[in-house]
């Protein structure tokens, strides 16, 4: 259970220093007692008002990147509730926040009311131990969610693709069951557009190529160890990556071509790393080490120069990962960690 020694230890970094360009040393290092070292939870999200989400234990917390305040949203422990999954809704203060017992509640955030709960994951998107996905428009409270169900194992990760219109988007759900499905929501449909059968472990990391809408890569647990990528036009696997180790999550850089993955369990070599490559050369641009931990969790600032990786060592650490000097337009990073330094 999170507790007030908690709030004080997010408001203090145990290491902090100005931040370099593809650096393999984090900017940044943040104590997150109680954050859990459990592959098949998502307990952080970055908004694009610069405010990160992380559950801890039974709690929710929100940290002010810019101006390092911390907020304590909500705790579950009196309800025997602990947090599962944390997401921001897109381009405002509300925050769902999933819990073990199958709930979903929203929160407006500059007040820290909740909006509204509901039972067996039944709004926005959201997959469950069920096996099952639901559906809901939040704004239309009083209308019943479609499911989808497809998988035969537990649904262990959703990504939308990047479209500013909600509506053209395509939906990828990553399961235990070891498969990648790949939904056109437009019509309702209950069956997915693909099915994707490659991976032989479950598959957590998604991430949605931003600079091409098409592309989708995955990535597979501790029997599998590899990212796969896809194109979602044609229905076909395009490449490969053994990475020789379990792939809890990924990130496309917003200004390159380089893919950020987290790792855990390894069979070949260092354990609990995370992986920048330079794609599609399938080469390893740096590794970034420190966390004692598999590197469960991931969040990248809204204007792409910083990810925050969250491990088992229940510590937070903040890098900027990707080499930004070559892109064509500059822009001027929201985390200023120079700013932050006590």
């Amino acid at each position: 259970m999170a507790s007030r020694d908690t709030y004080e230890l997010l408001m203090h970094s145990s290491r902090d220093q100005r931040p370099g360009k593809g650096d393999v040393t984090p900017t940044r290092i943040l104590d997150a007692p109680d954050l859990a070292d459990d592959f098949y939870l998502n307990l952080m999200d970055w908004s694009t008002l610069n405010v990160l989400a992380v559950g801890l234990g039974t709690s929710v917390y929100l940290w002010n990147v810019q101006t390092a305040a911390v907020n304590h949203l909500c705790n579950m422990a009196d309800s025997g509730d602990s947090i599962t999954a944390v997401s921001w809704v897109r381009g405002g203060y509300n925050l769902v926040v999933g819990t073990a017992s199958g709930r979903l509640h929203i929160y407006d955030t500059l007040s820290c009311q909740l909006l509204r709960t509901y039972g067996k994951h039944d709004v926005i998107s959201s997959g469950g131990g069920d096996c099952l996905i639901y559906h809901r428009d939040i704004r239309e409270a009083g209308r019943r969610p479609f499911g989808s169900g497809s998988h035969q194992g537990e649904v262990c990760g959703l990504k939308w693709s990047p479209t500013k219109d909600i509506s053209t988007a395509y939906l990828a759900s990553g399961g235990n069951d070891n498969k990648v499905l790949v939904w056109d929501l437009r019509a309702n449909k209950t069956s997915p557009l693909w099915r994707f059968r490659s991976h032989t472990a479950a598959v957590k990391a998604l991430a949605w190529d931003p600079r091409e809408s098409s592309v989708l890569a995955s990535g597979g647990g501790t029997r599998d160890g590899y990212i796969r990528v896809w194109n979602t036009k044609r229905g076909s696997m395009v490449d490969e990556i053994d990475t020789g180790s379990q792939v809890c999550n990924m990130v496309w850089s917003m200004h390159s071509t380089e893919l950020l993955s987290t790792h855990g369990f390894s069979s070949s070599g260092e354990q609990n790393l995370v992986r920048i490559w330079d794609y599609p050369k399938h080469a390893t641009v740096r590794s970034l080490n420190g966390h004692k931990n598999r590197v469960v969790h991931l969040a990248m600032s809204p204007d792409g120069s910083t990810v925050v990786t969250g491990s088992g060592d229940e510590t937070l650490r903040f890098w900027r990962p990707f080499d930004v000097a070559d892109r064509r337009t500059t822009m001027r990073s929201e985390l200023d960690h120079g700013r932050l330094i006590r």
